[in-house]
């Protein structure tokens, strides 16, 4: 546990951009905190009825049950509530959640600045309601709360931060330039997986996928304990030990069987603490004319209104230890401008995805 706090206070607790930033710029999956958006603001100020439109990556507001975290404006003791502050005194802003739900979670869907209408799209809208802010000054948009804002319940690879910003108050928003990302990091590993193909044949070596996964199953990228493996049931040549592949919190071992009957294995590391079993494995003296093969021939990512990230065929692969994995994410019909599912414009990327 000191080692994963180590780590986390190790990363850069602020990231400086063009004209905007965000503090801290990381999260522990599924965790509670505040994070800031600041703003400043370009050579042109912003006059009373300018405004400031944020939205975050969709993962940092993926709920349970296919819902999204609700983001809201209208209740300050509530969790995943949103204030603006502006560093000049004498000027008086307003935030809002625009199409803000009252569900806790929330099914939803609403545009985005990216031309996208998705269910864990929020963007917030600061207005300078009186005063006038200058070049130089800033807007800092908070997310926190009673307990603060939910992290991105699934672990992620920084991703970017949207704004857009009118400065006169015309309704004509242009993007603001920057570099600001968010990254969920998983939390300390709570159980191990293992798995291994169904069907083996003796003398031959075949794939063993070992993976740390937190409480909400995401890989552990910190995970640095050694993990023994030993035989519950038949014979193979197994790894006495191995440890996980560094940022990844999966390894793929190689095994081989050397008799006919079922094969089991166990993973245990940190003193017994974490032990899992892994699946029965039929090993044969040749190969059968038939195989068991394990698969998902279903599963959304975030081109669909209810799925979150990308990295569906390498959770597949590694961490569930698949040998088939299908992605199904939904197309549909667009709304006034704004595109919904997966779409042409995202094609080339997904097939892209599958093939590698």
């Amino acid at each position: 546990m000191g080692f994963l706090l180590a780590l986390f206070l190790a990363l850069p607790a602020l990231l400086q951009t063009d004209g905007l930033r965000v503090e801290p710029t990381w999260g522990i999956a599924s965790h509670y905190a505040m994070w800031t958006v600041t703003y400043e603001v370009g050579p042109g100020g912003l006059r009373a009825g300018g405004a400031l439109r944020v939205q975050l990556p969709d993962t940092w507001h993926a709920g349970l049950r296919n819902s999204a975290n609700r983001l809201q404006a209208t209740d300050p003791a509530g969790d995943h509530y949103v204030s603006a502050e502006a560093s000049r005194t004498g000027v008086r802003l307003t935030a809002e959640v625009e199409s803000e739900s009252p569900n806790f979670l929330v099914k939803s869907s609403r545009p985005g600045l990216d031309g996208r209408m998705e269910r864990y799209v929020f963007v917030v809208r600061v207005t300078v309601a009186e005063g006038e802010l200058q070049a130089g000054d800033a807007i800092r948009v908070v997310y926190g709360g009673s307990r603060g804002m939910r992290a991105a319940i699934l672990s992620t690879r920084p991703e970017p931060i949207l704004a857009a910003v009118d400065g006169d108050g015309d309704g004509a928003f242009e993007a603001v330039s920057h570099e600001a990302t968010l990254t969920a990091n998983s939390g300390i590993a709570a159980s191990l997986r293992l798995s291994g193909p169904a069907t083996l044949v003796v003398g031959e070596p075949a794939d063993l996928h070992l993976a740390a996964v937190d409480l909400y199953e995401n890989p552990v990228t910190q995970f640095r304990d050694e993990v023994a493996l030993r035989i519950l049931q038949g014979d193979a040549e197994v790894p006495a030990a191995v440890r996980l592949d560094p940022g990844r919190g999966h390894r793929t071992v190689s095994f081989t069987p050397r008799a006919t009957g079922i094969v089991r294995l166990e993973a245990v590391t940190r003193a017994g603490i974490l032990r899992t079993r892994g699946n029965p494995m039929q090993a044969f003296a040749e190969a059968p004319a038939e195989r068991i093969y394990w698969g998902d021939p279903h599963s959304h990512t975030r081109h669909s209104f209810e799925g979150v990230g990308d990295g569906v065929f390498d959770y597949a692969r590694y961490v569930s230890g698949l040998d088939f994995h299908a992605v199904t994410d939904h197309s549909q019909t667009g709304v006034d401008g704004f595109t919904r599912g997966l779409g042409p414009r995202v094609w080339e990327g997904a097939t892209h995805r599958a093939n590698s």
